[in-house]
Parts: structure tokens; C-alpha cells; sequence
């Protein structure tokens, strides 16, 4: 394991977070948020920057809708541009707050990732699931390869 590698992973098992797929050695990523108000998007997008920053990860992009959380994310202008981001490979992966901000649907979550681990890319969502969506994850070394999370607690 390369050095760069073991710094990256050694940063990340401090911090709390669930994942989906595996994460390459200097990440690029695009930040991601949903909200219905443009104040709590930023403050999504600043939270998961901060995340970046602290993981090391390398931000190459912004982007947010203002959509009601169950408006299927194919229909959002922004969650739009993340997919090209992330098919042209302009970003290795993204960060969310929370997997429901990009597909708030149990059907909808599991084509999320399959999506995902099919180009292959990755997620983070350092605050783990929303209130009363199940185990909020509590850090733990990100995958390095195949499908898998966080560990839940």
C-alpha cells in the first residue's frame, strides 16, 4: 500500500460516515445537496466540504437542488450535472450529506448504487442516514475494493 493510501485511510477512520464503493488513491469528488431551501443547501454543501477537506479529498465541483427530497433525482437539474461529472470522470466520487438527499426511495437507493459501483465510482455521506432512517454510521476504513460501507454501528 502506497503511502498516500494509508495517509488517506488513516484520516478517514477518525471521521463518521457511510460509503458505497471504493475510494481510489487522491480522490476527486463533487459536492452534492438537495434541499427545499438554498440556505440549508449551502449549509449541506459546506458541511460535506468540510468533510472533503478533513479526508483529503479533492474538490472539483459544487452542485445543489432546490427539489423536494422525493422529486426522483433523474428529474434535478444538478444531481444532472453530477452524473456527467462523474461519467466523463471529472470526479471519482461524490459527497451528500445523506444518501436520501440524492434518491429518498429504498428502489431508488439500491439503482443509486448499483449506478454507482457499475462505472465505477463512489459515495460518502459523512452524516449517515437521516433521523429515523436507520444506523448512522460511526467511521471505520472505507472499502478498497467490491461493494460495502462503513461500518454501522
Amino acid at each position: 500500500m502506497k503511502s498516500s493510501s494509508r495517509a488517506l485511510g488513516s484520516r478517514l477512520e477518525a471521521l463518521s460516515y457511510e460509503a458505497v464503493g471504493a475510494v481510489p488513491d487522491g480522490p476527486s469528488v463533487v459536492l452534492y445537496a438537495c434541499s427545499f431551501s438554498s440556505r440549508a443547501a449551502v449549509g449541506g454543501l459546506s458541511a460535506v466540504g468540510e468533510f472533503a477537506e478533513r479526508a483529503g479529498f479533492v474538490v472539483v465541483d459544487e452542485v445543489y437542488d432546490l427539489a423536494p427530497l422525493d422529486v426522483a433525482r433523474r428529474r434535478r437539474v444538478g444531481w444532472l450535472s453530477v452524473e456527467r461529472l462523474l461519467l466523463q470522470g471529472r470526479a471519482a466520487g461524490l459527497l451528500a450529506p445523506a444518501e436520501q438527499e440524492i434518491a429518498w426511495h429504498p428502489g431508488d437507493r439500491a439503482a443509486l448504487r448499483a449506478w454507482l459501483l457499475a462505472l465505477p465510482a463512489f459515495a460518502v455521506f459523512p452524516t449517515g442516514r437521516m433521523a429515523g432512517g436507520g444506523a448512522v454510521c460511526t467511521g471505520g476504513v472505507m472499502p478498497r475494493h467490491g461493494v460495502g460501507e462503513g461500518r454501522q454501528s
